[in-house]
């Protein structure tokens, strides 16, 4: 045995030993886990009062992450814009994408299911949290320091 690398090894477990010390959770508290890059793009949509669907990123995986999906029939005819919220929904996160509508919806699931089919596409690893009011959406997501 190399007496260097011998000499290393009770080194090295002190090492570790301090840096579990060093980050061992307060009063048997578990660690806090590094947050996880999302494998599932997420899409909060929600119908504004008139005649549009609005829809903002709310997790998405990583810019260097591969594209979402692979080739499908069709993707090549596909307006770019759309394109990039399938495949690459990250470069939106911070804007507001806007489905239009004709009129005011009659039944807000059918309103629901346009905001899915056009946020997610074919893609399974995708979904839409969909609030059929501003007020509603607001309420979700009031800041409540009881919460905290």
């Amino acid at each position: 045995m190399d007496t260097t690398s011998s000499m290393l090894d009770p080194a090295r477990r002190a090492l570790a030993t301090l840096a579990v010390a060093l980050v061992a959770p307060a009063h048997g508290a578990e660690p806090a886990a590094a947050p996880a890059e999302p494998l599932e793009t997420s899409w909060t949509c929600w119908y504004n009062g008139d005649s549009r669907v609005l829809c903002r990123v709310a997790a998405a995986p990583a810019l260097d992450a591969a594209p979402l999906t692979t080739a499908y029939p069709g993707r090549d005819t596909l307006p770019e814009a759309v394109r990039t919220i399938h495949e690459r929904p990250a470069l939106l996160r911070g804007r507001t994408i806007t489905i239009p509508l004709h009129s005011p919806p009659e039944d807000m699931d059918n309103a629901e299911e346009l905001a899915c089919a056009v946020m997610c596409g074919i893609r399974t690893a995708c979904r839409v949290d969909f609030f059929r009011d501003v007020a509603e959406l607001a309420l979700r997501h009031e800041e409540d320091p009881a919460l905290e």
